[in-house]
């Protein structure tokens, strides 16, 4: 629901890949990360003012808040049947 209000795509979510726990000064949160096939929709930003496909090789060149860095450090190491990244299609990228 939340990348539909967010994106304007549609998701099928395929798996929970990580949950990550963490406590900062203002509170508690835990961050899950999913593995999902993109099903329907171009990105239309509605909340955030970026968003791009990347290489997972490059996951830690980017300014990720500290708890989603465990998550992209996993999926930087997970490798897909064509060893790249997951482009728009779900496919290879």
């Amino acid at each position: 629901r939340e990348i539909q209000e967010e994106l304007g795509i549609t998701i099928q979510v395929d798996d929970i890949f990580q949950a990550v726990h963490s406590h900062y000064e203002h509170g508690d949160f835990l961050v899950i990360g999913y593995l999902a096939t993109h099903v329907d929709g171009q990105i239309s930003l509605r909340v955030h003012s970026d968003c791009r496909w990347v290489k997972r090789s490059n996951l830690d060149t980017y300014d990720l808040a500290d708890a989603n860095i465990p998550i992209a450090r996993s999926l930087k190491e997970k490798r897909d049947s064509a060893g790249a990244s997951v482009g728009p299609d779900g496919g290879p990228n």
